[in-house]
């Protein structure tokens, strides 16, 4: 069984990038990169795209940010989404909860 997941943070800077909750979503590692493109792009416009952008999205429009799977130099794979702030989703192991604070035993929480 595997301990690793998917954890999707908000990624910014300056105080207008800063969102309430650093950790948007937590997702099983099982799932795919493209699954989690696809859910990451989805959660980045419906937390910030106006209106007519979710419209036309549903619509089968494209997004203003569309979701990008990144090939790391460490061999991982990193998902990014819009532009300060940004989505960014990272395949991480053994998350657990210190402090309040969510970590990962390889840093990347």
């Amino acid at each position: 069984m595997s301990n690793q997941v998917w954890l999707v943070r908000w990624d910014g800077t300056g105080k207008h990038a800063k969102p309430d909750r650093q950790v948007a979503l937590v997702l099983p590692g099982s799932r795919s990169p493209e699954d989690v493109r696809a859910i990451v792009e989805a959660l980045y416009l419906a937390d910030t795209g106006s209106s007519i952008e979710l419209v036309a999205s549903a619509n089968g429009g494209r997004t203003i940010y569309p979701a990008e799977i990144q090939r790391l130099t460490t061999g991982r794979v990193s998902i990014t989404c819009g532009h300060n702030p940004q989505l960014v989703a990272v395949l991480t192991s053994n998350v657990r909860l210190e402090d309040g604070d969510l970590v990962s035993d390889d840093g990347t929480g």
